[in-house]
């Protein structure tokens, strides 16, 4: 039945959809008590950002804001200096890039290939089950 079913949809053409993924949803308890739910994007996502934002507050960023004052209030300007203050101002820039590619929302991988994979299944299908194809003799459906 459930094949009748997928034929007539092909021959009508919605073409075969398959099975929908769901995606796993994995709850998660937030500081206050409440628990969330989070994707196993995001959660796999959770430790790059704390890496990043603690790079970002403990390392670089106090840092950068030290030699930058040393260099303009105080007027350091040895080679040192000037050279670690770049070092951590591009550092500093690269995290953030990291930061904003990471939280970014887009489709992963994994959805294009497979909605990919679903069109090729449908154009298949529907070349299959298509009058001319089979007015050829090509092929000959059950039922």
């Amino acid at each position: 039945m459930k094949r009748r079913q997928t034929e007539m949809n092909v021959l009508r053409g919605k073409g075969y959809k398959g099975e929908k993924k769901e995606k796993k949803i994995n709850p998660i308890t937030t500081a206050r008590g409440e628990v969330k739910e989070i994707s196993r994007r995001e959660m796999l996502l959770h430790g790059d950002i704390f890496g990043i934002l603690t790079g970002i507050f403990m390392q670089d960023g106090p840092f950068l804001i030290l030699r930058l004052l040393l260099i303009i209030k105080y007027r350091v300007y040895s080679e040192m200096h000037i050279f670690f203050t770049c070092k951590n101002a591009i550092a500093l820039s690269l995290l953030v890039y990291r930061l904003c590619i990471l939280t970014c929302s887009g489709e992963d991988e994994e959805d294009i290939e497979h909605q990919e994979q679903e069109s090729r299944l449908q154009n298949v299908q529907q070349a299959v089950l298509s009058e001319n194809f089979q007015k050829a003799g090509a092929i000959q459906l059950a039922g």
